[in-house]
Order: structure tokens, then C-alpha cells, then sequence
């Protein structure tokens, strides 16, 4: 943009290229976020200033590791290959690929994989809001997210609505997988979430399919005890494992119970019903895996079954009448203190247990 203010103090944002992609920085005096416009808008760096904490996990490979891929051909899975980690939304397909009415989904297709564009509509030292958008390959769908950061707070309101272009009726599934880890996930850390039921959506070194239970007890089938899923693995400990909450209520939050520190999530219960918590404790399997990745996320998705096509089968999609839009919002925010977190708010408040 040639003409907007270049100030350094309150709320402000530049553009800049990022090894050799367009990225937008977000500042206030609380937080440092870096917005990838030329990868599916995806925040790959969601720091806390007054610690000096970023809270984004990103893949070793680095974004360089594109400019690579550009030059080279690639096999039918271009999302793992092209995996940056970071905070990412996915639209129209949740997980695995297939096909629905001739068209191919990959894995976690497409949003997240596609250049985004962005309009400013405010900015002031005391708020900024920028508009980002981007119009689907696979689908008729544009997507938008407006981010409004405010001064001296800790929290990045998200505004979203996806628009059916077209006239005819359009399923779809939405999610958000925020990769947190950086500086800041270790074994003191733990989940906080309002409950709900549980099911393991893979099987791993330490849960079979058939275990379950209420948040956040996961028990095997015919078990006495269960095990405490709130309590994040220590590196190294070798396991990848994925578990599904069927949410109570639209939160969650996971954070350092020795330093004080944490992170939350807010969003609407009735967009995105289902969270799986994934854990990846330097388990060496799988692309990014191999490098030993210590990670934690949040998966929110619009349906409990994973993959467009998939969904669409079992019947659980709602199609999108043509040139209708749905709306939802997501508020990530940072708090300091070691209490367990009882809910957190879209407008960033975090409400603690007593």
C-alpha cells in the first residue's frame, strides 16, 4: 500500500515480504502476530511482547522450504509437503481427501494453501482491523476474515463468513487448527476446556480406538483408572495421538501452570461443535513428525466426520444456498496467570476458577 500511516507505537501493521511471501505484521504493545497472505493467510507468529513468548509451533522445514517446492514437482499430497504448521483455517474439506460430485479434495483442502488478498478498514493507534479474503479453486466459496486488534490488549478478534458465489446450493466444512508450541509448550503445561465426550480418533502407543470417557478422563474399555488428557506430554516422550471433545461450550485454553503463562481460544459452540486435541511428543513418524515435532492443537471443525466427501456420505452436511453467506468468530488471546482457566470470552476476557 503507498499511502497509510507508518507509525511505530499503539496499534499498527506493515506489509512486508517474508522470504519472498507477502506477509502482514500486526502489533500493539501486547502482542507481535505474523499473518502469511501468500499462504492461506496463516499466523505463523503469535508472540506476547511483555515475555518475550511465541506461541506458534511451525514446521523445521521453514518458509523457505516453499520457494523449494516451487521448483520441484510434487506428489498428490501438497498439503503435507507444503506444511508450514502456524495457526490455520480450513475450507470447504476438514482432513482426509477424496472425491465429491467430480471434484478432488487433498488432505485439508484448500483455504490454507491459496495467496489471500486484504483491504484495511481501520487504522489508528487504538484499533487496527484488516479485512483478508480469498476465493476457493475447488468450490464457489470466498472466505473472509476480518482481524481487529485493539490497543494494550491481549486479544486477536476474528470475524469470518464464507459466501457461496454461486447459485447453486454448496456443502462445506470449516475448521481452525492453531499449532501451539514454539517457546512455550512444555510438559508443565495443561488443557483447560469445559468438558465433554470423548473418543480416540486414532490409535496410539497408549489408547486404542475403543477408549473414551468425560473430559478429561480417557479411559480404556473395562479400565479402573483413566488417564488425565488435560496434562500436556513432556518432549521426547514418543507418542502422537489424537482425541475428539464433543464440546460443551465454545472455549479452551492451555497454559504453563510454573510460569503463569497461557493461551485461550474463544468461538462459537454452534459453528464448530467438535475439538480434537492432537499431542505430537517428538514422535518420529510421517513428514514434519520425522523431525521430532513437539506439538499441541485445537482442532475445531463444523463436523464431526473428517473429509468433505466423507461427511457429505454420512449425511451431515447442510448445503449453503447459492449466494448466501455463513458467519463465525474465533478471539485467540494471552493471559498471565497459573490458575485454571474456567472460560474465556470472544471479546479476550479469560475468567478464572477460584
Amino acid at each position: 500500500m503507498l499511502y497509510r500511516s507508518e507509525r511505530n507505537t499503539g496499534c499498527r501493521f506493515n506489509e512486508v515480504i517474508w522470504q519472498g511471501m507477502r506477509t502482514l505484521i500486526l502489533e500493539n504493545q501486547k502482542l507481535h502476530i505474523a499473518v502469511v497472505l501468500d499462504h492461506g493467510a496463516d499466523i505463523l507468529e503469535f508472540a506476547h511482547k511483555p515475555t518475550d513468548t511465541d506461541f506458534v509451533w511451525r514446521n523445521p522445514m521453514g518458509l523457505s522450504g516453499l520457494r523449494k517446492l516451487q521448483l520441484a514437482p510434487v506428489d498428490h499430497d501438497t498439503f503435507a509437503d507444503n506444511y508450514l504448521g502456524g495457526f490455520f483455517e480450513i475450507v470447504p474439506s476438514i482432513g482426509g481427501g477424496g472425491n465429491w460430485r467430480g471434484v478432488h479434495f487433498g488432505g485439508y483442502c484448500e483455504s490454507n494453501q491459496l495467496p489471500w488478498e486484504y483491504e484495511v478498514e481501520c487504522d489508528t493507534e487504538e484499533c487496527i482491523t484488516l479485512r483478508c479474503f480469498v476465493r476457493l479453486n475447488k468450490l464457489p466459496l470466498e472466505l473472509c476474515r476480518r482481524m481487529t486488534l485493539r490497543a494494550h490488549s491481549p486479544a486477536l478478534v476474528m470475524e469470518e463468513t464464507v459466501t457461496n458465489l454461486g447459485a447453486e446450493p454448496v456443502p462445506f466444512q470449516w475448521g481452525w487448527h492453531p499449532n501451539i508450541g514454539g517457546g512455550f509448550l512444555n510438559g508443565n503445561c495443561i488443557v483447560d476446556m469445559p468438558g465433554g465426550e470423548l473418543r480416540v480418533m486414532r490409535a496410539s502407543d497408549r489408547f486404542s480406538k475403543e477408549a473414551g470417557g468425560t473430559w478429561p478422563l480417557l479411559k480404556e474399555p473395562g479400565a479402573e483408572e483413566g488417564v488425565d488428557y488435560s496434562r500436556i506430554l513432556p518432549p521426547d516422550s514418543m507418542h502422537d495421538e489424537l482425541v475428539d471433545v464433543k464440546m460443551q461450550a465454545g472455549w479452551a485454553a492451555v497454559r504453563d501452570a510454573q510460569r503463569g503463562l497461557g493461551i485461550g481460544l474463544a468461538w462459537d459452540a454452534a459453528d464448530f461443535p467438535y475439538a480434537a486435541v492432537w499431542q505430537s511428543s517428538c514422535h518420529r513418524e510421517g513428514h514434519f513428525r520425522l523431525g521430532g515435532a513437539y506439538v499441541m492443537c485445537f482442532l475445531l471443525r463444523s463436523h464431526r466426520t473428517m473429509g468433505l466427501p466423507q461427511a457429505d456420505a454420512a449425511s451431515e452436511t447442510v448445503p449453503l444456498p447459492g449466494r448466501a453467506s455463513a458467519s463465525a468468530r474465533l478471539t485467540l488471546t494471552v493471559f498471565e496467570d497459573a490458575r485454571p482457566v474456567a472460560g474465556v470470552e470472544t471479546d479476550g476476557t479469560v475468567q478464572f476458577a477460584e
